[in-house]
């Protein structure tokens, strides 16, 4: 099963309806269908990287970390332009399956192959933060934003930060508010 090192920049209608219908199934926690739904988005184009993308957060939602874990890793090298929202996706499902060496092993690959940029300091970040190394992943989050000040799951972090260890309610809320402005859907 591999997947064509390019992935396919026009998408076919039917593919985005099956993305679509899994996307409103996964919303009613209808894992299975969600599932059915974004294999025959696959089935359509395997170098569909949104479907894929889509197939790990089903799994993720179902709880079946490992097999999402498996698919970020699958599409890791295959899909370049939509890297960075996989080595964020990869970060965060080591980190919440307590993967933590394979977090800082991966962290180092993806310092070493990419150019430290948003998303690898947002990686870095994330996996400060489970070592409890707070000031470190804080200053990590706003050198990621210094790059591209879009990342709104960036902001979200900082607005938890602020929320929970700094107490700061002002910086919190402004935090959270730039999250929702960048990222109103999700």
């Amino acid at each position: 099963d591999e997947i064509s090192e390019e992935s396919s920049e026009e998408y076919k209608t039917s593919e985005t309806y099956h993305l679509n219908l899994a996307g409103t199934y996964l919303k009613k926690k209808e894992y299975k269908k969600a599932e059915e739904e974004v294999i025959k988005a696959i089935q359509k184009n395997p170098r569909c990287p949104p479907a894929w993308i889509q197939l790990a957060k089903v799994y993720v939602e179902a709880k079946r970390e490992e097999e999402a874990i498996e698919i970020y890793k699958k599409i890791y090298n295959d899909f370049k332009k939509e890297r960075e929202e996989i080595i964020v996706g990869l970060t965060d499902l080591f980190l919440k399956t307590d993967k933590i060496a394979e977090a800082e092993k991966f962290v180092a690959v993806i310092k070493k192959e990419l150019v430290v940029g948003k998303h690898v300091m947002t990686c870095e970040g994330m996996l400060n933060e489970e070592k409890n190394n707070i000031r470190k992943a804080i200053a990590l989050y706003l050198k990621s934003l210094e790059i591209d000040p879009s990342i709104a799951r960036t902001y979200g972090m900082l607005g938890t930060f602020s929320m929970n260890y700094t107490w700061n309610w002002q910086e919190s809320e402004m935090y959270f508010k730039k999250a929702i402005e960048l990222s109103p859907n999700s």
